[in-house]
């Protein structure tokens, strides 16, 4: 949820987000009922009609490392705090100093952002490469349909939804994977597929 409002807008899909095939990425999306930081549904590790895992183990150690910095995101901007437990160390700059500056703009003007109660919120991981002993790569496809709105009205300051391809990096800091950064790779509006 921050990380695309910080790089995307508020509002980050899979060809699969509703169509009832399986999908053969891992993903995850808060429980439509609550919505709330750390609940979500445990990541798809294989591949369909396979009992194969999907990632190597060293693979699979950055795709948990990146779903843990999008949990801490989302506890973050909850509460547009950037110092509740899961963000900070989760992160680092100079992605951490972006996410924390939106946070701390929004707090300031007594906002936060939630996912709606029939969120369609959902995060595809598509590739994950490992550049070398301290660096990796992660590509996804995201749909983000956070809404960002005052805490006092609950007027709705941004609600657009989009689906992103999102490329983030990941570094290894005291023998921990961090999200460093991410980038925007494209973006459209709604829920639809990354495919360019």
């Amino acid at each position: 949820m921050v990380g695309a409002v910080v790089v995307a807008g508020c509002a980050g899909a899979s060809p699969e987000v509703g169509s009832g095939r399986p999908s053969d990425r891992s993903a995850v999306r808060p429980t439509p009922a609550s919505g709330a930081p750390g609940s979500t549904e445990a990541p798809a590790d294989t591949a369909p009609a396979t009992t194969a895992p999907r990632w190597t183990p060293e693979q699979q150690v950055i795709v948990d490392a990146y779903l843990r910095a999008l949990d801490g995101e989302h506890r973050a901007d909850y509460v547009s705090n950037p110092d509740v437990p899961g963000f900070m160390e989760t992160h680092l700059d100079p992605l951490r100093q972006k996410i924390r500056n939106t946070l701390i703009q929004r707090k300031i003007a007594k906002q936060q952002a939630k996912f709606p109660e029939s969120s369609v919120y959902r995060v595809d991981v598509e590739q994950v490469e490992l550049v070398d002993g301290n660096t990796a790569r992660i590509t996804t496809c995201t749909v983000d349909d956070a809404v960002v709105y005052e805490v006092s009205t609950g007027r709705v300051v941004d609600d657009k939804v989009s689906t992103a391809r999102l490329e983030g990096t990941l570094r290894l800091d005291g023998g921990v994977w961090k999200l460093a950064e991410r980038t925007i790779v494209n973006k459209k509006d709604g829920v639809t597929t990354c495919d360019d």
